[in-house]
């Protein structure tokens, strides 16, 4: 019965997301301005994957090698989120979020030209460091902005899932090119890539139509009046306040944050040890890594295409839980692997999981967050995330160069499937998890001071 009633699940879903129906990806599409966002993303979502890989190998190349190295890279790209987060967050809510986007493209378009001269691994910190604090302000602005370009709330998973199908689809291209570029060329080609994509999403992001900031200003005798009876604007203080106490009012957004947190404290250390297990444990030279992950996109897009039907069999909570448990056990199968073909199939199943964890967080906190809280919360959300992902990335490099790889991916494995089970019984996942036909939230929750 289970068996039937997934099969019957998944043959409805896939079909309403290749229709025009109401619920299917050419309805998504056919909204003009989405579309353009989601176009501007597919383009530089293959520059970053390049960029990503080239960061890492020459890292670790002018490091020795050294996993340590590989870790500081991914700290570098997370500081910026832990230090200008929270200021990221009140600034976006009160700008307009088309145009925080194209400005952040455009700068980093120019951060990024300067990669190929970089003579030591410390400048390599230092540039991911410039360009993740552009990202801080940008990845909110987006978050932000998405729902408004669709119909209603009722799109959300849709253009999610259509998202990241995007995502892991150009993933899957992005880092197989990376490979191929970097074992051909070298490193510099990758970098020059990435800045043409980041220029070719800021000329698209700039033709949205979209109202994406404040509520225009009143004129004339209206606005001489709504000034005289508005309040005081409210400070920059309180408004940084203001989102802090929403995830405390608000159960479902402080339990995404929590089960977010705690995966990612494995995820952090699984990052940095990937890279170099890929040559230690399977034995292929270090730029066999875009193959690998490769192959993890295209796990990662099977659940993206079928991330609507599969979030309506199981609820996004049981998908969340359900993806850290299987990510957590082919991690640790991976840390015992020195076969080649077991290790592509343990990358595609950790793409499967990935996905199952990752994408439902994004588009549950989407659904229930209002727009005006929509650029804090996502910024308090990365800057907490990126504190965890930091903090992990070192701790389990500086371990792993002491007592080998094994143990500790082993060890980053076991806490990723923990945070699973963990995750079921916090307030805002245990009734979806445990009620045998939990309803869905589909409505923004009431919020009061």
């Amino acid at each position: 019965m289970a068996l039937s009633r997934f099969c019957m699940g998944m043959e409805r879903g896939v079909c309403s997301l290749v229709d025009g129906s109401k619920s299917g990806f050419l309805s998504v599409l056919r909204h003009r301005d989405f579309r353009l966002i989601w176009t501007a993303q597919a383009g530089s979502y293959v520059g970053d994957r390049l960029e990503e890989v080239a960061f890492w190998l020459l890292a670790m190349r002018l490091a020795n090698g050294s996993a340590v190295a590989v870790s500081l890279v991914l700290i570098a790209s997370r500081i910026p989120h832990i230090i200008f987060g929270p200021v990221a967050g009140v600034l976006v809510d009160r700008w307009d979020k088309r145009r925080v986007m194209v400005a952040c493209d455009v700068i980093r378009a120019g951060i990024i030209l300067t990669a190929p001269f970089i003579p030591r691994a410390e400048l390599v910190y230092v540039l991911a460091f410039l360009m993740a604090t552009v990202s801080a302000f940008f990845e909110p602005a987006i978050f932000s902005a998405v729902p408004e370009t669709l119909a209603g709330k009722e799109e959300i998973i849709t253009a999610n899932s259509l998202s990241y199908s995007t995502k892991f689809i150009t993933d899957l291209a992005g880092y197989a090119a990376a490979s191929v570029i970097v074992g051909a060329i070298g490193l510099g080609p990758a970098f020059f890539i990435d800045s043409f994509s980041f220029v070719f999403s800021a000329a698209l992001i700039s033709r949205v139509l979209t109202r994406l900031g404040p509520a225009p200003a009143a004129t004339g005798a209206a606005e001489a009046a709504a000034t005289a009876a508005a309040p005081a604007r409210p400070t920059f203080l309180s408004e940084l306040l203001d989102g802090l106490r929403y995830h405390r009012a608000n159960p479902t957004v402080l339990s995404l944050l929590v089960s977010t947190s705690m995966g990612l404290v494995a995820v952090g250390g699984i990052n940095t040890l990937l890279v170099v297990a890929v040559p230690h444990l399977l034995g292929v030279p270090d730029h066999w890594l875009g193959y690998f992950v490769a192959v993890q996109a295209v796990g990662m897009t099977v659940v993206a295409l079928a991330l609507q039907p599969l979030t309506r069999i199981f609820n996004k909570a049981r998908l969340v839980v359900l993806g850290f448990l299987v990510g957590g056990l082919a991690i640790v199968t991976l840390a015992f692997t020195h076969d080649l073909a077991t290790g592509f199939a343990i990358y595609f199943v950790m793409g499967l999981a990935n996905t199952a964890f990752m994408a439902p967080t994004i588009a549950w906190a989407q659904e229930i967050v209002p727009f005006e809280y929509r650029g804090r919360v996502m910024a308090l959300r990365l800057t907490v995330l990126n504190l965890i992902f930091a903090v992990s990335a070192w701790g389990f490099g500086m371990v792993a160069d002491r007592v080998g790889i094994v143990p500790v991916l082993a060890a980053a494995g076991g806490v990723m499937a923990v945070a699973g089970v963990v995750s079921a019984f916090l307030p805002g996942f245990r009734a979806l998890c445990f009620q045998p036909a939990p309803p869905e939230p589909h409505q923004s929750l009431p919020y009061q001071l």
